[in-house]
């Protein structure tokens, strides 16, 4: 998730928040057959500054009619295609029997918008492939190495230019809170607003004794 925010990745990093979901699944599957655990799911930081900011007023079709045309500009692709308020209808995913959505780009989509991007291009549909990520071992592998390079790169041929609030090009982590979640024993400890440094002293006490 981190890394794929760090891209601007929007729909590959919603498809690894649904992965997480299962993976944290697993972990409350456990938690219920076995009463004497504690389940915390959180996270490091926030990334990316991530929201979502609307939804499209256009068609699949008419964004990929967009993207294959010569006309990539804040009129045609941010101006006649964001939707906010009122203009913002809910989504409808087609989920497959995977539990993921059939196709991410459909009529209708979830828009997503960044408070701490770098430049990047966006044309709203999927990227056709993943951006290359430097700090995996085999970036200069096939077929890894033909990877978009960065997001200022990508869908520079589809996209319109999206200016960044920071330097280089990935977004970056931001000191937004961060949501801490708890499932199990001691789980009524976790609530309210607290610092990160208390959940040390939180599981101390669920350990030692003196939460339920």
């Amino acid at each position: 998730i981190d890394k794929q925010a760090h891209l601007m990745d929007s729909d590959r990093w919603i498809l690894e928040t649904i992965e997480f979901d299962r993976a944290i699944q697993k972990a409350k599957d456990f938690a219920t057959a076995n009463p004497d655990t504690i389940v915390i799911v959180t996270a490091d930081h926030e990334c990316s500054g991530a929201a979502i900011i609307g939804a499209s007023t256009a068609s699949a079709a008419t964004l990929n009619s967009i993207a294959s045309g010569t006309t990539h500009t804040t009129a045609a692709q941010r101006d006649a295609v964001v939707g906010t308020y009122d203009l913002a209808k809910f989504p409808k995913y087609t989920i497959a029997a995977d539990g993921y959505p059939v196709t991410t780009d459909i009529d209708g989509k979830m828009l997503i918008g960044y408070g701490a991007n770098a430049d990047r291009y966006e044309s709203w549909l999927t990227s056709a492939q993943p951006t290359q990520d430097s700090q995996q071992p085999f970036v200069g592998t096939t077929p890894l190495n033909g990877y978009p390079l960065n997001p200022n790169v990508r869908n520079s041929s589809t996209g319109y230019l999206v200016t960044g609030q920071v330097p280089a090009d990935q977004a970056t982590h931001t000191a937004t809170d961060i949501p801490l979640s708890a499932f199990g024993r001691g789980a009524s400890l976790f609530t309210g607003v607290f610092d990160n440094t208390d959940v040390f002293f939180k599981l101390s006490q669920i350990v030692i004794g003196g939460a339920k």
